[in-house]
């Protein structure tokens, strides 16, 4: 028996090109209901087709989470991430 793997789907990030946009949150705390962070501050900026979530200071279970996830859907698709405990 030989398990199916990843899927090999094209994955369309195009609705990144169609606006620019900075967003930022900063709040005491964040309630998703299954889990629950402490004090939260994170950045995302849209430019032409690259979308950047920039995690400033994520507090939860006792320390300390930063970071940043990129989606770069110029001229095809990448990604990365870099997050620090």
């Amino acid at each position: 028996m030989k398990a199916p793997g990843w899927p090999r789907d094209h994955i369309d990030v195009s609705a990144l090109g169609l606006v620019d946009a900075n967003i930022s949150l900063a709040a005491n705390s964040v309630d998703l209901g299954v889990v629950k962070f402490g004090e939260t501050r994170f950045m995302l900026t849209i430019d032409r087709a690259r979308a950047v979530f920039d995690l400033r200071q994520l507090a939860a279970y006792g320390g300390a989470v930063s970071g940043e996830f990129v989606v770069n859907g110029r001229g095809g698709l990448s990604v990365g991430a870099i997050f620090r405990l």
